[in-house]
């Protein structure tokens, strides 16, 4: 093969491999518990469980959105105003996460009472994964009971 139609199908190569492609994983919460109630003075923890069957590891962005207690997350909302959140793996804050290929990468999801939650009310957070590598975005929806913790 001469060397420029090789030096252009290297380049092509290499190009495709740069886009969005549609990737096989998939976000659940730890044996599908979705639902928590808190308390004014004590929050929760849900185990979020990040699944990458592709064949190569994989960087997620993860994010939180709050909704109302009509369970509609709402990007454009201050989140620390319904409920506040704090992603964490290993202890540590984090803000993305690699998964290895054909693996599950489980991470930490803290939430606690914000400063315009009502008390006796259900909240709706969604939880996001995105990778620049695939064109999916992969969520789920949890809901908090903010109990006002007379039952407890």
């Amino acid at each position: 093969m001469p060397l420029p139609v090789l030096f252009t199908a290297l380049l092509i190569c290499v190009t495709l491999s740069g886009h969005s492609q549609n990737c096989d994983a998939a976000l659940n919460t730890y044996k599908g518990w979705s639902s928590r109630s808190i308390t004014p003075v004590d929050g929760t923890n849900f185990q979020m469980e990040l699944t990458n069957k592709q064949s190569e590891p994989l960087v997620f962005e993860l994010k939180a959105i709050a909704g109302d207690n009509d369970c509609t997350p709402d990007e454009t909302a201050n989140t620390g105003s319904l409920l506040n959140t704090r992603i964490s793996y290993q202890g540590k804050d984090i803000s993305k996460i690699m998964v290895p290929a054909n693996s599950t990468t489980s991470f930490i999801l803290s939430v606690s009472k914000g400063t315009a939650t009502r008390l006796n009310s259900w909240y709706c957070l969604e939880v996001a994964a995105s990778s620049l590598a695939c064109t999916q975005r992969y969520s789920n929806k949890l809901k908090v009971y903010l109990s006002d913790g007379k039952d407890y």
